[in-house]
């Protein structure tokens, strides 16, 4: 716990008693006693050509692999860069950009990056245009002109390849020797070949148990913690976090690296009393104050808005009794009808982001404006019913009361209930000679 490493990113709106921060948690712990096991790859900046689905699978492992000193690069087979990890970083988490270009069917499909600095590696899993042969001297000739053409087009002298073993197997028995044509070929069963390049690549730490930590996040004296929401961060180990009293969340881990992303709001008598620290670390971490770039598409009233909502919320929640509840909606029934019909958070309604801790603000906003009109409408029906319980003298239709009047149209359909049979005894009948009375009268 003691080598634990805890990075708190954050974005912190002050108000006069309560303080929005949001931000990303991260939490690095080395295993205990762990054995690292070096990389096999040199300590060069490294670029990986992967085929789609492969990358996905790799910023998996990669995850749970040690750090090495050196920058990494992905590229799909159309040499478009995708992911990067520089060579000082933190840990290996990365991005969420995938490869969506399809798989090249031959080995001269694929593009090579230009101007590629450091080891180029390429990692074959599946060869769809051999594969697609069925006789040996089909697949040999397509594999020599496939490799002819490749070499025409890019130099791989210098490239390492990673192939699934069962093509590596029957290009061998077709006597293609693979080490000809690239600097180093390496083969693995198809199941395991990210796993064989991730350790080539960056090794492996192996420990006999898990990395664990548990900290105590606090806030300041006097600094009371209202609403902590936690967000897991996709394809990453989520930190287990909940609020204690004294103003401290209490979080958990037990991974190597952990992240989560957070909103908080603080209750203060005083701004200047917050400072963020972690307890059992003994880290203290800087204040970084909101601004329109950080928090890209949100205003300062957008704030206002917020910090107001979030008050009237909690003063009708510190209302136990009804009484003082009604005196108090008497006596703000401006504000009532407005977060009922009209609330200023409706504005959150409205608003969309990309960015991940915008968007925690907007659907704190959407959800506060809904606690409100969920409180309000909850009172109101309660105070209904207890006005209501009073016991009321009912009065009672009598059995000639409830019936339906409909005493002409009655006696209309009985006079002919005997010459008009499956007629609806509750539709007034009218005869059929009725158009020959009219021609009558006009005589």
């Amino acid at each position: 716990m003691a080598n634990s490493k805890i990075t708190f990113n954050n974005i912190t709106v002050t108000g006069d008693n309560n303080t929005l921060i949001v931000g990303e948690l991260r939490i690095t712990t080395p295993a205990p006693g762990a054995i690292d096991i070096p990389q096999q790859a040199e300590l060069v900046n490294s670029n990986v050509i992967f085929q789609k689905g492969d990358d996905i699978a790799f910023k998996n492992h990669m995850q749970f692999s040690p750090v090495r000193a050196f920058g990494i690069k992905l590229y799909d087979q159309c040499g478009y860069l995708c992911n990067t990890w520089e060579a000082e970083r933190p840990d290996n988490t990365s991005g969420n950009v995938r490869i969506s270009s399809e798989t090249k069917s031959l080995f001269s499909n694929i593009e090579f990056p230009k101007e590629l600095t450091g080891q180029t590696y390429l990692v074959i899993s599946s060869y769809a245009g051999f594969e697609s042969c069925i006789m040996d001297g089909t697949k040999k000739f397509l594999v020599e002109k496939d490799f002819q053409a490749l070499k025409q087009k890019h130099d791989v002298s210098n490239v390492i390849l990673f192939i699934s073993q069962h093509i590596y197997k029957e290009l061998n028995e077709l006597r293609i020797d693979l080490t000809k044509i690239f600097k180093e070929v390496h083969s693995s069963p198809s199941s395991n070949l990210i796993t064989h390049f991730t350790e080539f690549i960056a090794g492996k730490s192996v420990a006999g148990s898990r990395p664990s930590f548990q900290g105590m996040l606090k806030f300041g004296p006097g600094v009371e913690v209202s609403v902590a929401r936690f967000r897991p961060v996709k394809n990453c180990r989520n930190i287990e976090c909940q609020i204690r009293r004294g103003g401290r969340i209490q979080i958990n881990s037990e991974n190597e690296n952990c992240v989560v992303k957070f909103f908080i709001i603080l209750k203060h008598l005083n701004p200047n009393t917050i400072a963020i620290s972690e307890e059992f670390t003994q880290s203290e971490f800087q204040i970084v104050p909101y601004t329109a770039e950080n928090l890209p598409g949100l205003e300062s009233n957008h704030f206002t808005t917020l910090f107001d909502g979030f008050s009237f919320l909690e003063k009708i929640n510190n209302f136990k009794e009804t009484e003082t509840l009604n005196k108090f909606i008497n006596e703000n029934q401006a504000n009532v009808i407005s977060y009922m019909f009209a609330s200023t958070l409706n504005v959150f309604e409205l608003m969309e982001s990309d960015s991940d801790l915008v968007q925690m603000i907007i659907e704190y906003g959407s959800t506060l404006r809904q606690q409100i009109y969920q409180l309000l409408i909850t009172h109101a029906t309660s105070t209904f019913t207890n006005t209501n319980k009073k016991p009321r003298k009912y009065l009672n239709f009598n059995e000639d009361e409830m019936k339906h009047n409909y005493s002409h149209a009655n006696q209309l359909a009985n006079q002919f209930t005997n010459t008009n049979n499956g007629r609806l005894l509750s539709v007034p009948f009218c005869s059929t000679n009725y158009n020959a009375n009219i021609d009558s009268d006009n005589e």
